[in-house]
């Protein structure tokens, strides 16, 4: 067989070294010779593998040859077909051959080669073949990964609708993959969808009453007052009385319809659950503003900042709101604080040297101000300061400094 082989090698190479000095042949007629040995070679056990695969021939339009110098050479090549093969088919154009996959014996998981059709496609700025590809392979068995990407590209390329249909389908012919669910809760909100949102996150509760749902509420929330309670309605007849994501979804909104005496319930449940949790809090004093007396609200920051000393956005919760109140004295005192133990933080860095200003603390401005100074994206601001600073510019009034504060 080895010997056999290697004279039908032999030959081969010299018919196509004489024909191509005779006629000086084109690269496909010597890719046909190629395509008529293999099936030659097919018949040894070990290279076998493409024995059932149709054999094509590829011929010119007009089926001729053409030599170099314009002469019409009109050969035409014919080579011997093996008895125990399929007779090989003449394709006019190689563009209208079908996939390749369809050649594919019909697999039950994903097929490697579809995915790296699909990945080269996107990868050439084709999204719609990769979509189509992975879409097409995400409905096979166990192609969850294959899901994700199809959904991922979904996304980057269509609309939120589309890709809501697609996660919905798969989810349908998968009905315990969880993650689907909270994928299909997600696009359904964004979609606006909120009947099926509300059932789709009724059946995650169902589910799991403390799951985190948190990301699923990320970027979802509506503009407009008539998306807002629609969503209100969806989400009203859900028990979210052992999640805390719901429920602060729930404060929130009822919050904004003038509702604080039914958020503020709904805000307690969900810092039953993560007391420390800063948004919720802030949220909480947001609410309390409208039932409450300020003092009673600025207790209520200053007790929930003394358990978070490292929160800045209760520092700054606080201050700003002793502000609205007109107690620059307690701001400012408080900013020092901060100050203190944000000492690198030029944004309250900068609010305490404005405040200072504002009080007519100009040493402690000074001060501030030059340490201002030194961090780079802050210098213009802090020299513009400086100059309308009376302990600086003895010429400056306090009107003058207010003028270029605003400025």
């Amino acid at each position: 067989m080895h010997d056999d082989q290697s004279n039908l090698r032999a030959l081969l190479h010299a018919v196509i070294e004489r024909l191509c000095q005779r006629y000086k042949l084109t690269l496909s007629l010597a890719f046909c010779l190629c395509l008529g040995s293999s099936s030659v070679h097919a018949s040894h056990p070990d290279i076998s593998l493409e024995a059932h695969v149709p054999k094509l021939s590829i011929a010119d339009k007009n089926d001729k040859a053409f030599s170099s110098d314009g002469i019409d050479n009109s050969s035409t090549l014919s080579a011997t077909t093996p008895t125990n093969t399929q007779p090989i088919e003449n394709v006019a154009n190689i563009n209208g051959l079908a996939p390749t996959t369809l050649w594919q014996p019909e697999l039950k998981e994903p097929s490697l080669y579809a995915l790296l059709d699909a990945e080269f496609a996107a990868d050439r700025g084709d999204r719609q073949r990769a979509i189509t590809i992975y879409k097409q392979q995400a409905f096979k068995e166990d192609a969850t990964a294959v899901f994700e990407r199809a959904l991922s590209l979904s996304l980057r390329t269509e609309r939120v609708e589309k890709s809501l249909q697609f996660a919905k389908s798969w989810q349908d012919q998968n009905p315990d993959h969880v993650p689907a669910w909270f994928y299909v809760a997600h696009l359904a909100l964004r979609a606006h969808d909120y009947l099926l949102a509300g059932e789709t996150l009724n059946r995650i509760l169902l589910y799991d009453p403390r799951a985190d749902l948190s990301e699923i509420l990320i970027g979802i929330y509506p503009n407009n007052d008539e998306d807002k309670r629609e969503l209100l309605a969806a989400l009203q007849p859900l028990d979210s009385e052992q999640n805390a994501s719901l429920s602060v979804l729930k404060a929130g909104l009822l919050y904004q319809f003038n509702e604080p005496e039914i958020a503020i319930v709904h805000i307690n449940r969900a810092l039953e659950r993560q007391p420390d949790y800063v948004p919720f809090i802030t949220l909480k004093a947001d609410i309390l503003r409208k039932i409450v007396t300020a003092e009673t609200v600025v207790n209520y920051v200053s007790q929930a900042r003394l358990r978070n000393p490292d929160s800045k956005s209760l520092y700054l919760y606080e201050i700003r709101y002793l502000l609205d109140l007109k107690q620059s004295q307690e701001a400012w005192q408080l900013l020092l604080d901060a100050h203190g133990r944000f000492a690198d933080d030029a944004e309250i860095t900068l609010l305490a040297a404005l405040v200072s200003l504002d009080i007519e603390e100009y040493n402690s401005a000074d001060e501030l101000l030059n340490m201002l100074a030194k961090n780079p994206a802050y210098l213009d601001q802090a020299y513009i300061i400086l100059v309308s600073v009376p302990s600086v510019s003895s010429t400056l009034t306090k009107p003058n400094t207010i003028l270029m504060v605003s400025c």
